[in-house]
């Protein structure tokens, strides 16, 4: 197990309690709980089913963590809610790029997985195939607005300087 998930853990059952915190739209929704860990075997049975594999740091999250709720707005998704998505070509350079539901099979395009759900056509979620497989982005599906690749939590985290800010 990854050594972080305990102080993940901790840090999520202290959000609400927090003073001074901020408010998430859609929190309602979660209250800031955690869906029941999902078992091992749903988590593979949904890699079979979209032939690809989650990122690491999100199925340990699923399987060690919680399999829904807790996060900004209206929460992590249930996994079974989760949608395949690709990115839309770019059609002229510098303007922003939305998100299709990505065709049964269509494997030749990079896949992104719908995880948290933003409201109205925001959406957050995490590259499963191509090279920005693990890193979350956030976005418009219309494509209003440009998408904002996150910086991956593997890397933030092994940062001394990271972890430190977070103790």
């Amino acid at each position: 197990m990854d050594p972080r998930i305990p102080r993940l853990r901790r840090k999520l059952a202290a959000i609400p309690f927090q003073p001074l915190r901020s408010h998430s739209f859609g929190e309602e929704q979660h209250k800031f709980r955690l869906g029941p860990k999902l078992a091992e075997a749903r988590v593979t049975e949904f890699e079979a089913e979209h032939d690809l594999a989650l990122p690491d740091a999100y199925r340990q999250f699923l399987t060690l963590v919680g399999g829904s709720g807790a996060a900004p707005f209206y929460g992590i998704l249930p996994l079974e809610q989760c949608s395949l998505l690709v990115m839309n070509p770019r059609e002229e350079p510098g303007t922003p790029r939305g998100f299709d539901d990505a065709e049964p099979g269509g494997q030749g395009r990079d896949l992104f997985l719908h995880v948290i759900e933003m409201g109205c056509t925001d959406v957050c979620v995490i590259a499963v195939t191509g090279p920005l497989t693990g890193r979350v982005l956030i976005g418009n599906s219309d494509g209003f607005c440009a998408s904002i690749c996150m910086t991956s939590t593997i890397t933030a985290h092994n940062d001394p300087q990271q972890r430190q800010a977070d103790t």
